[in-house]
């Protein structure tokens, strides 16, 4: 019930801003049917010509991702133990392995801090500790390839 109702807020709280006026980036016709005799729109198509710089452009972009550079290097400088910026520039996979490395290896490093504090020595926490740091030195390679444009996704 409660659910149902937070859905119906969000609902209200969202829908009340918005208009009824239909705004498009190209022309809308407005015209009385023949046949109904309602009013209806109707999108007024035109061809446009585009040069061949314009296409030069385009294509060049495409074939880069758009993908910032400097967006990128940040990411992988301050976030990079996480993958963020392999999931910026879309390498997915690399994204999930980075992270899943990290998030164990933090796992690890808590579990074997966790016995250590019991009175015993664990290998966990080293073992954790070592997974960090290799993560880490990936992240740290990944950072350089970004900054000298080697590396894929940019």
């Amino acid at each position: 019930m409660m659910k149902k109702i937070l859905s119906i807020a969000m609902l209200a709280i969202f829908t009340s801003g918005v208009s009824t006026d239909v705004m498009a980036a190209f022309p809308v016709k407005t015209v009385k049917s023949q046949q109904t005799g309602k009013t209806v729109e109707k999108i007024k198509i035109e061809k446009v010509n585009l040069s061949t710089e314009s296409n030069e452009v385009a294509v060049t972009a495409a074939a880069g991702g758009g993908k910032s550079q400097v967006a990128a290097a940040l990411l992988a400088f301050f976030l990079g133990e996480l993958g963020i910026h392999n999931f910026y520039l879309g390498n997915t996979s690399k994204g999930f392995m980075q992270l899943g490395g990290f998030l164990l290896g933090l796992a690890l490093v808590i579990a074997g801090a966790a016995t250590a504090v019991a009175g015993s020595t664990s290998v966990l926490f080293w073992v954790g500790l070592f997974l960090i740091i290799g993560i880490s030195i990936w992240a740290f390679i990944d950072f350089i390839r970004i900054l000298i444009g080697s590396y894929p996704g940019l």
